[in-house]
């Protein structure tokens, strides 16, 4: 009893770091929601941000300015009618930062479906905080909308008010037909109407300075989700805590494992066992295989629990902490997260200058027993499979998979080494829109892996036997011999020596990271001595984990920019033509009108630091990014 006592002592204590925050809407989802996400707009996380240059770059009001300068100054045939049409139904683009300049966020319930399909029924919930006065032009927006529709009813979006309690919920229901464009057998087109059944209905609920909605399945009789909707508008008026936000909030490992200083600026929660519950029961007769819940108990899958990503900005800082609930002993599949913790720090052969740097404890072996003892157990023929791979590995290579698993070792070092502004440059402009394969090949990059082998003579046997099954050289340089792979615009190697595996990909990789193996840079050039990546790591929770890595995001944003600006003009190209429309450079100039230059987007970012952990509880990870003061 006392034991008892204590554990709910030391629960509410933990869960208090959540609890003693100002309350959010998501905590009045009740008992059917399996995942909400939710930005909090806080004040003390709004003025952090907008301290920073990110902030200054993403301002909402100053963006939406520049869109309309560059629309009133470039493109007044366009500005004109849309501006006009904005004003005729009340609003400006003044009003487009207002939408979202509160607290807003969304909500999925899920529930046994009704029909022989199994398929659960849904609701969404959507929630903003316009304020009362564009809440009230939006309505009165939507009823001139609704007015200017043309053609039969059918084919008209239907509104139909209810009154619930002191609520007014506004029904939205699409058309029922709709046009069709088909083929016949002659490869004609006809255009034929047909009825819509799976179009969604959208209920609306205003309270003050509050827009409130639902989506949910068409069905004849809304009543009980008008009623769903009224319940969780109530509830959150009132700032009462229901059963999907007490689970979250009373859960003393999320607390424990989530817990930051500050407001959170945004979070997402999630209910892996009552989307679990939703898996149908296997039904009679025959069976063919596993039931759902065969493979979910073989996978581990049901044992998780509730998940957690909370995301804080405090000055020149953004902090998000991960978290899953998955507590030991864990079963299936769960059992590859039971990896030992890394003994030491970045290795001293990885440089400050590298783009990406990662150091990870990963038993590739363990991995190998762990998949192979679920599988049998979901389904004991498949061992005939695994033994044949088995007999193949022994025959080839002289050992089994587990053994050559083995030799490779458990601790994995990972860099990317940057690109040039000129070699940025000669990509991009190889880059057409119109045509992905003129994209950067992922396999065209500037990585290492090295891993340091428990069984050097078995690692040289592999690596030879491949080289001479694939028909490559077999080579010596700077001590390691191994084999080059260069087909296809691919440069890549794999080198063995000094009890180690070199796997390079990108030209002049392999040599680079064999000769920092055997001459590491000087201790001020070394990742592991750099002040920016000691400073960020030791804010981080301070425990065992089992990967530690570092990521210069500035150039890694630097070097994604032009590829981020092709990639948006080859989807907004597309979805012009669907409409008749034709670019024209139209998109260029704005993206160069509207969005920050690649200099000004690089410099608001700094470096990250993140680490990878598994405990008792369950599994997470804490990440932490410079974000640089505004000027």
């Amino acid at each position: 009893m006392i034991r008892s006592l204590c554990t709910m002592a030391c629960a509410s204590l933990l869960a208090g770091s959540l609890l003693a925050e100002e309350y959010r809407p998501w905590q009045s989802l009740d008992e059917e929601t399996v995942v909400s996400i939710s930005l909090s707009q806080h004040p003390q996380a709004q003025e952090a941000f907008a301290a920073t240059a990110l902030g200054q770059l993403f301002d909402s009001e100053v963006l939406v300015q520049r869109i309309e300068d560059f629309l009133r100054s470039e493109h007044p045939d366009i500005y004109q009618p849309l501006n006009a049409g904005m004003t005729m139904f009340g609003f400006s683009f003044s009003d487009i930062p207002q939408l979202v300049s509160g607290s807003l966020g969304a909500g999925l319930q899920l529930r046994p479906g009704e029909g022989s399909d199994d398929i659960p029924d849904y609701t969404g919930f959507v929630w903003l905080t316009p304020g009362a006065d564009l809440n009230q032009r939006l309505i009165r927006a939507l009823a001139m909308g609704l007015e200017m529709q043309d053609g039969p009813d059918e084919k008209r979006v239907t509104r139909w008010d209810h009154q619930v309690g002191d609520y007014t919920v506004i029904e939205l229901r699409g058309p029922s037909m709709e046009t069709a464009y088909v083929y016949d057998d002659e490869g004609n087109m006809q255009v034929e109407d047909r009825p819509v059944s799976d179009d969604p209905t959208f209920l609306v609920v205003v309270d003050g300075d509050r827009l409130l909605l639902s989506i949910q399945p068409r069905r004849d009789d809304s009543s009980a989700d008008q009623e769903r909707l009224v319940s969780f508008v109530q509830a959150s008026a009132q700032q009462q805590v229901r059963d999907f936000g007490s689970r979250i909030l009373e859960s003393a490992s999320l607390s424990a494992h989530l817990r930051q200083d500050g407001p959170a600026q945004w979070e997402m929660y999630g209910d892996i066992p009552r989307l679990m519950s939703l898996i149908p029961e296997a039904g009679e007769g025959p069976r063919f295989g596993p039931s759902p819940q065969d493979i979910m108990q073989a996978l581990g899958v049901n044992q998780l629990g509730l998940i957690g990503m909370r995301n804080t900005i405090v000055p020149n800082r953004t902090l998000t902490n991960v978290f899953i609930e998955a507590a030991s002993p864990r079963p299936g599949l769960l059992a590859i997260l039971d990896q030992e913790p890394l003994s030491g720090d970045m290795p001293a052969w990885i440089q400050d200058s590298v783009m990406d740097g990662q150091v990870l404890r990963f038993d590739l072996a363990k991995v190998y027993e762990v998949v192979y003892r679920t599988m049998v157990a979901l389904e004991p023929s498949v061992e005939m499979g695994f033994n044949e791979i088995n007999q193949g590995a022994t025959m080839f290579l002289g050992s089994d998979v587990p053994t050559i698993l083995a030799a490779f070792g458990d601790v994995h070092e990972f860099v990317l080494y940057p690109q040039s502004d000129e070699e940025i440059a000669a990509a991009e402009a190889a880059m057409d829109p119109d045509d992905p394969s003129t994209f950067d090949n992922p396999l065209d990059m500037r990585m290492a892996w090295v891993m340091n082998a428990r069984n050097p003579d078995l690692v040289a046997h592999v690596i030879n036997t491949m080289a001479t099954m694939g028909g490559y050289e077999i080579i010596e340089e700077q001590g390691y011999m191994g084999f080059r792979i260069e087909e296809m615009g691919v440069d890549a190697a794999i080198f063995h020596g000094n009890d180690q595996v070199v796997i390079a990909l990108g030209d002049g990789i392999a040599e680079r990271a064999m000769n920092l193996q055997r001459n590491p840079p000087d201790a001020s050039q070394q990742l592991a001595n750099n002040q920016s990546f000691l400073a960020l790591k030791g804010e981080l929770p301070q425990r065992p984990v089992i990967s530690l890595a570092y990521q210069n995001t500035a150039q890694s944003v630097r070097e994604a920019v032009g590829f981020w600006n092709v990639l948006f003009t080859a989807a907004t190209g597309e979805i012009l033509a669907e409409f008749g429309l034709h670019d024209d450079g139209v998109l260029d100039a704005f993206t160069s009108s509207v969005f920050p230059e690649r200099e000004e987007f690089t410099s608001a970012f700094g470096i990250t630091v993140q680490q990878l952990y598994v405990d008792e509880q369950g599994f997470g990870g804490n990440f932490i990014m410079e974000l640089p003061a505004k000027d």
